[in-house]
């Protein structure tokens, strides 16, 4: 089971860098069928550990089998929530995003702060194609 960790401070431009550590990852594991989903969740799960818990944070990825796992550590108890928005709202879809996502995922509170984790299946391209009507309320 291949595992990978990267830490990064919490300046914006490490979303990016973030994303393509996660790219770079998975090509050098022949992993490509879980990029789209991967890099989607990893970019709203490290964009909350810059704005909202404002500290560096730790990505890390596990491969096994059919389940790619991503993990972002970062140094705030502050927990993440779903958000109530309206329609025209820019912001505040993050956690639904991964959710929707996600074949597993939660939170586990560390002594320094907490892991948001997630865990998507190969070729997750599919999970985007949930119809409204099959939606959780909260997308």
């Amino acid at each position: 089971m291949p595992q990978v960790q990267e830490t990064f401070s919490a300046a914006p431009r490490n979303v990016s860098a973030a994303r393509r550590f996660v790219a770079d990852t998975l090509a050098q594991w022949d992993a490509d069928a879980f990029e789209w989903a991967a890099i989607t969740a990893v970019s709203e799960l490290t964009t909350n550990a810059v704005l909202h818990a404002r500290t560096g944070f730790t990505l890390s990825l596990r491969l096994e089998d059919d389940l790619l796992r991503l993990e972002v550590t970062d140094h705030s108890a502050l927990l993440p929530r779903l958000r109530n928005h309206t329609e025209q709202a820019s912001t505040g879809r993050g956690m639904s995003v991964v959710y929707a996502l996600a074949a597993a995922h939660g939170v586990v509170a560390t002594a320094a702060g907490k892991t948001v984790w997630c865990e998507v299946r190969a070729n997750a391209e599919s999970y985007a194609a949930i119809s409204a009507a099959d939606a959780p309320s909260w997308i």
